[in-house]
C-alpha cells in the first residue's frame, strides 16, 4: 500500500509543469582562487596570542574554581 502511494506521487511529480519545478542552481566552488588565507597562515597569526593566554592561565594554576583547581581543568582539556 505504501509503495503504491509512493510510486503514484513520483509519477505525478514527473507530470508537473516546468515552471512549478524548482530551478536547479549550479554551485561552483573556486578553492584555488579564494582570497581567504590558508589554514597555516591563519594559525601563524593566531597562535602567538593563544600561547600568551595559556601562559597567563597556567600562572593561575593554584587558584580554585569551585572544587577544582585551574591546573586540573587544563589537564582535562587535553
Amino acid at each position: 500500500m505504501a509503495m503504491n502511494a509512493r510510486s503514484a506521487s513520483q509519477a505525478l511529480r514527473a507530470f508537473r509543469p516546468v515552471a512549478v519545478r524548482p530551478a536547479v542552481i549550479p554551485v561552483c566552488r573556486s578553492y584555488a582562487t579564494s582570497s581567504e588565507p590558508d589554514l597555516k597562515t591563519t594559525f601563524q597569526q593566531v597562535l602567538p596570542a593563544k600561547r600568551e593566554l595559556l601562559k597567563k592561565v597556567k600562572a593561575l594554576g593554584d587558584k580554585v574554581i569551585g572544587e577544582v583547581k585551574v591546573e586540573n581543568t587544563l589537564g582535562g582539556m587535553r
